[in-house]
């Protein structure tokens, strides 16, 4: 599970945050501060790329809500050789590591 979250967290920021949004976002800060700079280009971004943020809220809500239980050491129960434990051990000491992962 672990590998799934961070895949996805590492998804969104690389290849969309980081190489699309944020290089549309530099370069349309950088045609603001350009005296008589082209009203379209300006416009485009505004229209077409601004508003892909709120596409992307879900994703981003789904990160943040997902987070603590996929990148709990509780989950580490789920593999080998953790998972060989008994149900019992597995409830209590799951429980309890991560109660401590969420207190540090």
């Amino acid at each position: 599970m672990t590998a799934s979250w961070q895949k996805r967290r590492n998804e969104f920021n690389h290849d969309w945050l980081k190489n699309k949004y944020l290089n549309r976002l530099d370069a349309f800060i950088n045609r603001l501060e350009i005296p008589d700079s082209d009203p379209f280009r300006l416009f485009r971004f505004l229209n077409d790329d601004f508003s892909e943020w709120k596409k992307q809220q879900s994703e981003i809500e789904n990160l943040f809500d997902t987070f603590n239980q996929e990148m709990s050491p509780k989950s580490l129960f789920e593999t080998e050789p953790l998972n060989r434990c008994d149900n019992e051990t597995i409830t209590w000491l799951g429980q309890l590591i991560h109660a401590l992962w969420l207190a540090r």
